[in-house]
């Protein structure tokens, strides 16, 4: 034990400390500027892609990479359970220049820990007694800063108390009477809880009252969060306070009920784990330790089920929580209790479903055997229990749940197949579903079919033949992408795509969120398919149905593929036809920064003057994102640089202004627009530059006769 402890001693420390501190630097809003941006939201759609954000030192990269990271939980709860986030988060405190030598030590220390361990308790005792007389020494230099003279210091000097033990019990007595309960409390939670506080969360337990006879929270009872400074009479730099004959046990109990009052106090303005957002923080700064950690303390609290009727103060959702971190003492004590088994539990979703995604085998047939509905309606996207256990290909949990009726027919029985389909592609657990007569053609949810489902996650031709062979459509239509045949070019999957076609798909379909197949496969740059389609003669320009980009051309334009741009402006594709999302062709390459494309498209007849978009023109669209080059190339193309009322800056003049690029309204300067030309919200350019701020366009202006 002693070993095992030292060598989490010695181990790296935890990345969520850093990334919680970077959460808690930030101010409303910081950060909006990159993730309500283009770029930003078109990496976060993208498939595969990468983004390289780079700056200098200080210039708050972290808390601007830790704000990403929220955004991007927040973003996949909400597509459901067909998403998943994975991230190291980590700064430049553990510089890479450091980690050889680092590593080095460790290594020696690890190797020579074992022949060295018994000299270990003494040094633990130095340690102990060092630390000791530091503290002891910072709490009369505390004390002596109150004293008002001379004399008082010397009076304060002659009445030192002997040591640390005597030090404290001097400090407890100081303080007030009135305060004495809540500065329990509140030492109670420094000594027990399982990480260190800011102010602002200590403040909110004195909110809290979790006597029997009336637990509540009371905003009465609010106080600023420096005044826990002062309750303490200085003892909350003490960092393990147990010592000083708090019962462990008692304590936990509570830290418990002081977190299940102040869930259920909030839990009807915020849903408990997936909205702990900057407003919960705010409002509720104790939200997220509450909702994270009243579980842990309650089994480590014991008794707390069998003494205190406090647990069952939010609603049920403690019997979602025990199971899904596997408390089950506490499940059971619940269960015993009368806790309702069959309970929505929303935004989660039963706790029997909870069990079957967790793999908490032996908590899902406590579950089962006190009732839980095995087919129980579950509104939330991650589906019902049979589906999550499917999902995460616990085959032993699909069985047990199957033998207890769970139905494999209708919506139920299609979700679990859907699902299964969608996140594991598990073949034996979808197999043994088809068996039991899971409808394989139902359409429902962004995946629209079973089929498309096993697409989407890019499972093999092996799952796609298996779902074939027991009657799936192969041209049902639903879902994202409309079909698995749009799926599979999106994907890029030439095996699935062939299997597919050899099944009888309809290559020219439109439907969808790409209109086309020619579409679905140009957006992520599929050279090897849109060859392929061409080959099979479906039409180029294809626009029915529009599709989210209008045509393969733009799509392709929009997300940089050139030689997919070439091989469709060659094979016949029309670099002026309109889209939707973004106008045409030439507007979204250069609303991209896609110089090569730009090139292209120019070169292939593409109108420089084309209206339409949210900027009107591309060289607005150029201008507005300070495209250099790309605004140069269009000049060149005679693009007009005069200003004209349209788009959200009104004219590629005001819009180079707005973004601070003083490049691109030289080049503006130097094509003939007029410096002093009236329109916009300020009216003048000048006027524009110097309300923004913009001291160097405020001189270029000047220079150039404004």
């Amino acid at each position: 034990e002693l070993k095992t402890k030292i060598l989490q001693w010695l181990s790296a420390p935890n990345y969520s400390a850093h990334y919680r501190e970077a959460l808690g630097k930030r101010e409303d809003n910081t950060g909006f500027w990159f993730l309500g941006s283009e770029r930003f939201k078109y990496w976060r759609e993208s498939t595969s892609s990468y983004l390289w954000l780079y700056g200098i030192p200080g210039c708050g990269k972290t808390v601007l990479s830790a704000s990403i990271v929220e955004e991007l939980h927040k973003f996949c709860l909400g597509k459901g359970s067909s998403y998943a986030l994975a991230y190291f988060f980590f700064d430049a405190r553990d510089g890479s220049e450091d980690c050889g030598f680092d590593k080095f030590l460790r290594s020696i220390v690890i190797g020579k820990i074992q022949r060295n361990v018994s000299g270990f308790n003494l040094l633990l005792s130095i340690n102990i007694y060092i630390s000791y007389r530091f503290r002891w020494v910072a709490l009369q230099l505390d004390e002596l800063k109150d004293c008002y003279s001379q004399q008082n210091v010397r009076e304060q000097l002659d009445e030192l108390p002997n040591n640390l033990e005597e030090t404290y019990q001097r400090i407890l007595v100081k303080i007030n009477k009135k305060s004495r309960g809540d500065a329990q409390k509140l030492l109670v939670w420094l000594s027990f809880a399982f990480y260190s506080f800011t102010l602002e969360e200590l403040a909110e337990v004195v909110c809290i009252s979790t006597n029997s006879e009336k637990a509540e929270f009371s905003d009465a009872r609010r106080i600023k969060p420096e005044v826990v400074l002062s309750i303490c009479g200085g003892l909350v730099t003490q960092s393990n306070a147990a010592s000083f004959g708090t019962n462990a046990k008692l304590a936990h109990s509570m830290i418990a009920r002081t977190c299940l009052v102040y869930l259920r106090h909030f839990s009807t303005q915020f849903n408990l784990v997936l909205d702990w957002n900057r407003v919960a923080q705010k409002v509720a700064p104790l939200f997220y330790y509450a909702q994270l950690y009243w579980a842990d303390h309650t089994y480590r609290a014991e008794d707390l089920l069998e003494e205190d009727s406090t647990i069952t103060l939010v609603t049920t959702t403690p019997l979602y929580f025990a199971t899904y971190w596997e408390f089950t003492h506490v499940v059971q004590e619940l269960i015993r209790k009368g806790a309702d088994v069959n309970a929505a539990n929303p935004p989660f979703g039963p706790a029997l479903a909870e069990a079957a995604a967790s793999g908490h085998q032996k908590i899902l047939t406590l579950l089962l055997e006190a009732g839980a509905d095995v087919n129980a309606e579950d509104n939330t996207q991650l589906g019902g229990a049979l589906s999550r256990a499917a999902s995460y290909g616990f085959t032993e949990i699909v069985k047990i749940l199957l033998e207890r009726g769970a139905e494999t027919t209708g919506i139920a029985g299609a979700n679990a197949l859907t699902t299964a389909c969608l996140e594991g592609g598990h073949l034996n657990i979808i197999k043994l579903l088809l068996d039991r007569g899971a409808e394989v053609n139902i359409v429902g949810g962004d995946s629209g079919t079973a089929l498309q489902a096993a697409v989407w996650n890019k499972h093999t031709d092996v799952l796609v033949k298996l779902l074939l062979e027991y009657g799936a459509d192969v041209d049902a239509q639903g879902g994202f992408f409309g079909d698995a045949f749009h799926a599979a070019c999106h994907y890029g999957d030439m095996e699935v795509i062939k299997c597919l076609l050899e099944a009888g798909a309809d290559i020219q379909a439109e439907c969808g969120t790409y209109g086309t197949a020619l579409q679905a496969a140009s957006l992520p740059g599929h050279t090897e398919v849109i060859k392929f389609l061409l080959d099979q003669q479906v039409p180029i320009n294809a626009q029915k149905s529009g599709g989210k980009y209008g045509n393969a051309l733009q799509a392709a334009a929009f997300g940089g593929h050139t030689e997919i741009v070439r091989t469709l402006l060659k094979n016949g594709a029309s670099p002026n036809r309109e889209g939707l999302l973004l106008a045409n062709p030439l507007y979204a390459a250069a609303s991209r920064g896609h110089l090569e494309a730009v090139r292209l498209l120019l070169q292939y007849g593409a109108d420089p003057n084309i209206h339409g978009g949210y900027y009107d023109t591309p060289l607005q669209a150029a201008c507005a994102h300070g495209y250099t080059e790309i605004a140069e190339i269009l000049l060149q193309k005679d693009a007009k640089a005069q200003p004209e009322d349209g788009g959200i800056y009104g004219n590629p003049f005001y819009a180079a202004i707005t973004v601070e690029s003083g490049r691109v309204v030289e080049l503006l300067l130097d094509a003939g627009v007029n410096v002093n030309a009236q329109g916009g919200f300020f009216g003048t350019a000048l006027q524009a530059a110097s309300a923004y701020g913009y001291a160097a366009i405020v001189g270029l202006l000047l220079d150039r006769g404004a």
